[in-house]
């Protein structure tokens, strides 16, 4: 098997056998981080690991609510 014809994403079971895609070219993992963040929303599994390791802070916040924490931020840092 000389070549992959998707050589920059895969997909793979995890160990409760749900289908996961793992991305790894590095353009389309910072698509959602640049281009288009208020496009993108994260799992629901996701969203409270973060809330529980981080709370409901500016990095869990989505849409609206993060550009309004965003700004907060930005003004207390100058």
């Amino acid at each position: 098997m000389d070549t992959v014809p998707h050589e920059h994403f895969f997909r793979v079971l995890d160990v409760f056998n749900r289908e996961v895609v793992i991305i790894t070219d590095p353009k389309a993992i910072a698509q959602p981080f640049q281009a288009d963040a208020y496009d993108y929303v994260k799992s629901v599994n996701g969203k409270k690991i973060l809330e529980a390791i981080l709370g409901n802070g500016l990095i869990n916040a989505e849409g609206q609510d993060h550009k309004v924490r965003l700004s907060y931020f930005r003004f207390c840092l100058g």
